[in-house]
């Protein structure tokens, strides 16, 4: 079986009640009452302007993803989601335009969507592997301990390969990070004999416990 990239179709999702709670802007001082009026003009700013890709690579072997319980199994499945660059860029121009509430809660709301088109591309991702009887692993980043943070220009042109020149607008800087910026890669193995591990995820259960959208 040959390698595939698949690329998924991930609408806007927000929840502003949890946005507000994940930002602690649950009081009744003047600042918490700004911040809350602010939320739905950007709400609906975001949704306007964001665009959303999502990508994953799914290997058999062939080419190693340089993660050691993920290139043991079956399938090798390299998950890249990122935002265009207009919902930062437009967090940038409030913040140049002195509105500096609208530029940080916007740019903090991008986050949120970036964490949503994960979550549902994990499901995605899950959905697949289970209707052939497989099983994920946990999710491998770069800069874990034991992969380098130069496996990310490896992981891209896992993806480049799979795809028309030109639809993956992401690269790496020179210091090693993801450009644009709202962007997250990560590796996971498939296989029959994994243990089932729920790709549903559960801030309590995460062991990400400095994770800026833990709740």
């Amino acid at each position: 079986m040959s390698n595939l990239v698949l690329q998924y179709d991930i609408g806007f999702y927000l929840d502003p009640d949890r946005f507000l709670k994940r930002m602690h802007i649950d009081g009744e001082n003047e600042a918490d009452r700004n911040a809350r009026a602010c939320v739905p003009e950007l709400l609906e700013l975001a949704e306007k302007i964001t665009k959303i890709y999502a990508f994953c690579f799914r290997g058999h072997g062939e080419d190693s993803v340089m993660v050691r319980q993920a290139d043991c199994c079956r399938e090798q499945w390299v998950c890249l989601c990122h935002l265009g660059p207009e919902i930062l860029d437009r967090a940038q121009s409030f913040m140049e335009e002195g509105e500096y509430l609208k530029g940080y809660l916007l740019s903090e709301m991008a986050n949120d969507i970036l964490f949503h088109v994960s979550s549902e591309m994990d499901r995605l991702v899950e959905e697949n592997c289970l209707k052939r009887g497989m099983f994920l692993t946990r999710k491998y980043y770069p800069g874990d301990p034991g992969i380098p943070i130069e496996t990310l220009q490896h992981y891209l042109d896992l993806l480049k390969r799979g795809l028309e020149p030109g639809t993956l607008q992401v690269r790496v800087s020179s210091g090693g990070m993801l450009i644009p910026e709202k962007a997250i890669l990560y590796v996971m193995g498939a296989d029959p004999d994994n243990c089932r591990i729920s790709q549903d995820h559960d801030c309590s259960k995460c062991l990400k416990v400095n994770c800026a959208f833990r709740i």
